[in-house]
Order: structure tokens, then C-alpha cells, then sequence
């Protein structure tokens, strides 16, 4: 398993929009970050190789351009700030490469805020004109549980874990050990 922290700044990135601070006005390229997300290369044991997307923020276009990210296979939200999720429909990219949808996995809250902010992400509305839309479809999962990212993965399960953020519960994962 190979892991890519696309970003690590906060909701606002980092520098922030009008900030003096020294991290801010700081040269130092480690204080130029995107906002938060991951992207993970799971190698089962066939030598194949599953490409998931954690939170997809307003950085995402920039995030997959920088990091030359090719291929995603399935999309796992932590919850639905909108530096976690505002950078859903780029994932339409993927869609048009590979002719196919991607599974998209989020708690409940998440899924339901998903749904109304992306209504046009996850169904297909044949009177749609204008460029073309993300192909996704939508799994909810429950905190705690355990989880396949697609039938045919062998065994190779995701865990949802409760953890916190502020006060807020949200959806972290486990993945293997």
C-alpha cells in the first residue's frame, strides 16, 4: 500500500487568503499546502491494483494534476465540509476515461448532504444539456462497519471508524492494519 498526502492545510489551505502570519508569508514550499486529502494505491495479491480517493476538496483538480493522478477506482468521504467534498465533480474526468462509474462511500450525514448539494452526480436526468457529469454511485455505510469497496475485491475489506472532528462525529478508515 502506497500512500500520497495530496494536502494537509486547513479548510482554508495554506497560506490563508489575507494572512500576515509568518507560516503564512513563510518561502518555505512545506507552508504551500492544499487542503486535505489522501490517495492510496492498494495492491492485493494478484498484483492488481485498487486507486482510492479520500475526501475530494476544492483542490482536488489542482491535487490530481500535480500528483499525476491517473485513475480512481473508488472515492471515500470523511463527512461533507465543504473542503472535503467541493471538488466532487472534477471526478468526471475519470469517468470519461474509463467508461465507467465510481463508487462513491460516506456515512449517512454525509451521503444525505451528498445527494442534495451533487443531486446531478448520482442519477441520470435524460433531459441534462451542457458538459458532461460525474457518473457515480453512491453506497452509505455505517460507522464501525466493515465494508468491500467493490464485489470484486477478494477479501479486501475498508473498516469505518468513528472519530471526531471538533465535536462533530465523522467517518475515518482503516485500511488493512
Amino acid at each position: 500500500m502506497k500512500v500520497k498526502i495530496l494536502g494537509s492545510g486547513t479548510s482554508s489551505g495554506v497560506p490563508v487568503i489575507l494572512c500576515n502570519c509568518e507560516v503564512c508569508k513563510s518561502a518555505n514550499p512545506k507552508n504551500k499546502r492544499l487542503r486535505s486529502s489522501i490517495f492510496i494505491d492498494l495492491e492485493n495479491g494478484d498484483n492488481e491494483t485498487r486507486y482510492i480517493l479520500i475526501d475530494a476538496g476544492p483542490d482536488f483538480r489542482e491535487q490530481a494534476l500535480r500528483y499525476n493522478i491517473e485513475r480512481i477506482d473508488v472515492v471515500l468521504f470523511t463527512h461533507s465540509h465543504a473542503d472535503h467534498i467541493f471538488g466532487l465533480d472534477d471526478i468526471r474526468m475519470f469517468n470519461f476515461k474509463f467508461k465507467k462509474d465510481i463508487p462513491v462511500f460516506a456515512d449517512h450525514d454525509t451521503a444525505k448532504d451528498l445527494l442534495r448539494i451533487f443531486p446531478y452526480c448520482f442519477s441520470r436526468d435524460p433531459n441534462y444539456e451542457g458538459g458532461g457529469i460525474p457518473s457515480l454511485s453512491l453506497n452509505t455505510i455505517e460507522l464501525n462497519e466493515q465494508f468491500s469497496i467493490s464485489p470484486g475485491d477478494k477479501g479486501e475489506t475498508i473498516t469505518a471508524l468513528k472519530i471526531f472532528h471538533g465535536k462533530r462525529l465523522i467517518t475515518g478508515y482503516r485500511i488493512r492494519d
